[in-house]
């Protein structure tokens, strides 16, 4: 007999925060009150407010974070400012319980500066994981990323998983640019609290990156379209 050669194509990648639901697993996760616990995934976009720009002294930064939760399909954004414990982060991430949490790495990485805002979310993150109860990561994003190459043998699956290398997840112009190329929604069915961020964009830039950092992590992951 001739030897047959069998094409393996990678269909799916699965995290803590990217596990999506299937018919092997327990619907447990859907009930209240459940034991059960699969956490979303967050995208936290982070800049330090300038003298000025609010009225109340104590708001110092504000975040975008877009929320992922994977076995229900469901993706929120939001934006917030806050003060310089974190407090509304705090209270948010106590809330939702995640289960990773991926943010922007710091461009002064390697320096010694304690006061750096995202030195203050790594020890918030480390803080939370030592009294999380179920498994907790977090992860840095550079502002570019490298993007793996499709193997796929069809061309049409090809060219829809083959991201402009290398990527800029963070980036607000890259995500809008890349939400028309894949087309992940039929004429006028995108969802208009999206629409509205969308519209809005520059009210929302924080919102929108976090949103690009979230697609970027489900392409690589390979279930973008899934979610």
């Amino acid at each position: 007999k001739s030897a047959k050669v069998v094409n393996r194509e990678v269909c799916s990648i699965l995290t803590l925060g990217t596990r999506t639901y299937s018919f092997l697993d327990d619907d447990k996760i859907f009930q209240e009150n459940s034991d059960v616990h699969i956490g979303p995934l967050l995208c936290i976009s982070e800049r330090t407010l300038q003298q000025g720009e609010v009225l109340d002294a104590t708001l110092v930064r504000e975040f975008g974070v877009t929320m992922v939760d994977a076995p229900k399909a469901q993706v929120a954004l939001a934006q917030f400012q806050d003060d310089v414990l974190c407090s509304h982060l705090q209270t948010f991430l106590a809330g939702c319980g995640p289960s990773e949490v991926l943010f922007q790495q710091d461009p002064s990485e390697g320096a010694e500066n304690s006061n750096s805002p995202k030195q203050t979310l790594k020890s918030l993150f480390h803080a939370y994981r030592a009294t999380a109860v179920d498994p907790f990561r977090f992860e840095e994003i550079k502002a570019t990323e490298p993007f793996p190459f499709s193997t796929a043998l069809d061309r049409e699956v090809r060219a829809q998983l083959n991201r402009k290398n290398p990527a800029r997840p963070w980036n607000v112009e890259e995500t809008l640019q890349e939400l028309q190329r894949v087309q992940y929604f039929a004429d006028d069915s995108c969802p208009a609290e999206l629409t509205q961020v969308i519209q809005n964009a520059r009210a929302n830039d924080l919102a929108l990156s976090s949103f690009g950092c979230a697609l970027y992590y489900l392409q690589r992951n390979l279930i973008d379209k899934e979610i």
